[in-house]
C-alpha cells in the first residue's frame, strides 16, 4: 500500500475506485473504507459502479453511510487512474472503463491471474474483502472512525455467512479489529434487514419449482432483477438440513444469471459454475461460492444435463 500511496503523491491525482457490477455489502464497503483510508494521506478519491444497488442495501445500509457513488457512465475523466475491490479488472463481472487500471484489492483467488501485470495487486485467500481494508488501518495505526468500522464488520460478516463460510484466522483477527470500534446497532439492522414483501413472490416461485440432486437444491426462477438476492435466497435453502449445496438459475431478458453455495469442502461452486458457462458465457468465486452469467437464451434441459454430468465426475473424484 506504501507503494500506491507513494505514486499517487507522486503523480498528484487522485484514485477513482471501482467495484464489481452490482456490488454487494462487502464490495460497498470495501470501496468506503479504501476512501477513508486514503483519505487520511490527504488523496481524494471516488467510488464508482454499474448495474443496480439492492434496495435493502441502498435504503438501509447506504443511506447510513457518508458515501456517494457514481454509475460509471458518470466518469468523465479518463486519466484518473482505476483501482478495483472485491474482483478485478479482468473477471468479466464489471463494465471496464476507458481509465488506466493500477490494480485492485481482492479475496476471490479463483479468479486470480499472477501472470497479468499491474501495479498493485492484494489478493488473499480470505472470506472478505473488507478483512483486506481492515487490516490496512490496523497495521498503519490509522484511525477508524464508527461508520467506516460498522460498514466493514457488516461486509466482512455478511460474505462470510456470518463468519461460518470461507473464514479465515485473518477475518477473525480483523472482526476482533473492528468489533469495539462499529456501531452494534446499525450492524444488526444492516445484517438482518434484506428482504422486502415483495421478494416473498420470489420465493414462493423459488420453493415450488425445487430440485434435489445428490443433496444439491437446484432452483430455477425468472425475471429477478437484483442479482443479490439470488445469494440470499441460496443461502436460505442452505439452511434445509437435507442440503448441502445448492445452484439458482435466474432466467430474464438478458440472459441467465446462475448463483452457487456450497457447506461441503469436497463440492466446488466455482468448478461447478465454470463448468455450466464454459464456451457460452462467463463464471467464476470461490469453491464455497460463485457465480456466473450466460448471455441470451439457454435450454434448461441443457443446463440441467451439464449440471447432472458434471455432479457425476465431480462425484467420483474427477
Amino acid at each position: 500500500m506504501e507503494s500506491l500511496i507513494r505514486k499517487l503523491k507522486k503523480e498528484k491525482t487522485g484514485l477513482l475506485i471501482q467495484t464489481h457490477d452490482y456490488p454487494d455489502y462487502d464490495a460497498i464497503a470495501s470501496a468506503y473504507g479504501l476512501k477513508i483510508f486514503l483519505s487520511h494521506y490527504g488523496l481524494k478519491s471516488d467510488v464508482c459502479y454499474a448495474g443496480k444497488i439492492p434496495l435493502f442495501v441502498r435504503d438501509g445500509f447506504l443511506k447510513s453511510l457518508e458515501l456517494d457513488l457514481y454509475p460509471v457512465n458518470a466518469v468523465l475523466d479518463q486519466t484518473r487512474p482505476v483501482l478495483v475491490v472485491d474482483t478485478n479488472p479482468y473477471a468479466g463481472n464489471l463494465t471496464p472503463l476507458k481509465n488506466p487500471y493500477w490494480g485492485f484489492i481482492d479475496h476471490h483467488i479463483n479468479n486470480y491471474d499472477p501472470a497479468r501485470d499491474y501495479f498493485y495487486r492484494d489478493v488473499r485467500k480470505i472470506g472478505a474483502t473488507s478483512s483486506i481494508i481492515a487490516s490496512m488501518f490496523n497495521e498503519f495505526g490509522v484511525p477508524l472512525a464508527a461508520l467506516p468500522a460498522t460498514a466493514l464488520a457488516v461486509g466482512l460478516f455478511t460474505d462470510t455467512f456470518n463468519l461460518i463460510r470461507g473464514v479465515s484466522e485473518e477475518d477473525l483477527q480483523a472482526y476482533a479489529f473492528l468489533f469495539p470500534r462499529m456501531d452494534a446497532e446499525l450492524m444488526k439492522l444492516s445484517v438482518i434487514n434484506k428482504l422486502t414483501i415483495d421478494d416473498l413472490e420470489f420465493y414462493k416461485r423459488a420453493i415450488d419449482s425445487l430440485v434435489v440432486l445428490d443433496n444439491m437444491a437446484v432452483v430455477t426462477v425468472a425475471g429477478i432483477s437484483d442479482r443479490n438476492l439470488l445469494g440470499i435466497m441460496a443461502d436460505f435453502f442452505l439452511s434445509l438440513m437435507e442440503i448441502t449445496a445448492n445452484l439458482m438459475i435466474n432466467i430474464t431478458e438478458e440472459g441467465t444469471h446462475l448463483s452457487c453455495r456450497s457447506l461441503d469442502s469436497s463440492f466446488n461452486a466455482a468448478r461447478l459454475v465454470r463448468s455450466l458457462t464454459e464456451g457460452r458465457g462467463s463464471g467464476g468465486g470461490h469453491s464455497y461460492m460463485a457465480g456466473g452469467f450466460i448471455p441470451g437464451q439457454v435450454d434448461i434441459k441443457e443446463i440441467h444435463a451439464i449440471l447432472e454430468s458434471t455432479l457425476e465426475t465431480m462425484k467420483k473424484g474427477g
